[in-house]
């Protein structure tokens, strides 16, 4: 019995396992990627923009950014912009922006794409006010980088699926350890 017990409980992490890692692996198949140069803008520069949109049902594609301040607190209401970004072809769109503050300390900005079923907001954050990136000191600027997905550089979505294949790993090795003794 206590064998038994053992046995499902192993099955049943590993099972769980493998459903989080494919559940992860689907949602992150239709989240679009996005590359932004410079890397590191200083405010006053010009930042483009480039998504790729997986969805061939794409109809059109919108950002939305706006300049704040960390040192103050706030966002400039005046630096609120919402663009149409031109189809490139292939799933890509682009726009590009000119900063108007050179006080400003970091841009949010997520982008609405508008499928033939609905709008879906991409890269708004947990709190709803969108991917941060910092703005860099004009003088040390780095305008030659650019950086996907707002710092995953190699294109893919991060995700904590090695965790869990680490962890069934060790549970299997544990019990199969024990059951050699």
């Amino acid at each position: 019995m206590k064998n038994n017990t053992k046995r499902i409980l192993i099955i049943t992490i590993v099972i769980l396992g493998f459903f989080m890692l494919t559940l992860n692996n689907i949602s992150a198949a239709n989240e679009p990627t996005i590359e932004i140069k410079p890397q590191s803008p200083a405010p006053e520069s010009t930042i483009t923009f480039t998504p790729t949109i997986k969805d061939e049902n794409t109809t059109e594609v919108w950002l939305h950014i706006q300049e704040c301040d960390a040192n103050t607190g706030i966002c400039f209401s005046d630096s609120v912009k919402n663009e149409s970004m031109t189809d490139l072809g292939g799933g890509k769109y682009e726009v590009s922006i000119t900063l108007l503050h050179n006080d400003a300390t970091y841009i949010q900005y997520w982008i609405d794409v508008k499928t033939s079923d609905a709008w879906i907001d991409y890269f708004k954050g947990s709190d709803g006010k969108g991917t941060i990136i910092n703005l860099s000191d004009p003088v040390n600027g780095d305008d030659d980088d650019s950086t996907v997905n707002g710092g995953d550089k190699n294109g893919e979505t991060p995700g904590f699926e090695f965790i869990g294949v680490l962890i069934s790993v060790i549970f299997i090795l544990l019990i199969l350890n024990k059951r050699k003794r």
